[in-house]
């Protein structure tokens, strides 16, 4: 019997997020004592080039007699699938948790979803304030959704409209796309130097150029490093 997919992405996992991960079920999922229970016996199985036996076998190591339908057995597969689900779940919430935008967004969407207006719009500002300050290629993108959020949110309609918003986001976006631009084409120009391969620049990039060398466009300093290189 091959792995299923379960065990095939816990293998992936370290020791001690497999341990986090069996006290995350614990937690979470305290009354469902048969997904415990295929747990249990499965994980004995991380990181082991020997498979799990059989379903049938596996079922009655776990309840400690023979199944007495194929229902039975189709429940098991069931949990076994559901842990699967599981651990997606927790490994995106530990994503989300380790990202410090993407914690932060989420957090501004609950408030908003709560009514806080208040403590809404102090998240936001705090958000704003700390992408100005970023100097990643994808700033410009977690800027868009910040300000995409902020007009097009749930109570929109209790305010005016800030058009404001809408020009910063397309301000985020283009300079994502400057600087996109100047990000591959560093990249190809240093593979070209470096393995001595053809760099297929796109037409684009010598108008973005020329844009930006009669200073006719905004820049971030994301752009303007990328443009240096």
């Amino acid at each position: 019997m091959k792995k299923n997919t379960f065990l095939v992405h816990l293998d992936t996992l370290k020791p001690a997020e497999v341990k986090k991960f069996g006290a995350y079920l614990k937690l979470k999922y305290s009354n469902s004592e048969r997904l415990l229970k295929a747990y249990r016996y499965y994980v004995k199985f991380h990181k082991k080039t020997k498979p799990p036996p059989e379903l049938e076998v596996v079922f009655q190591k776990i309840n400690l007699r023979k199944h007495k339908s194929d229902s039975e057995l189709k429940y098991l597969s069931t949990d076994v699938s559901d842990l699967f689900q599981r651990l997606k779940e927790f490994l995106i919430q530990e994503k989300i948790l380790t990202t410090k935008f993407e914690k932060e967004f989420l957090w501004l969407q609950i408030l908003d979803e709560k009514d806080l207006s208040h403590q809404r719009k102090l998240q936001f500002e705090k958000i704003k304030k700390e992408q100005s300050k970023a100097k990643y290629i994808w700033k410009g993108l977690n800027e868009l959704r910040l300000y995409n959020q902020a007009y097009f949110r749930n109570n929109f309609e209790k305010e005016n409209a800030k058009i404001s918003l809408i020009e910063d986001g397309i301000q985020s976006l283009n300079d994502f796309y400057i600087s996109f631009h100047l990000k591959y084409a560093s990249e190809l120009l240093n593979r070209k130097n470096v393995l001595t391969t053809k760099a297929h620049l796109s037409p684009l990039l010598n108008d973005i150029v020329v844009l930006i060398q009669k200073k006719q466009v905004d820049t971030s300093l994301t752009s303007e490093l990328y443009f240096e290189l």
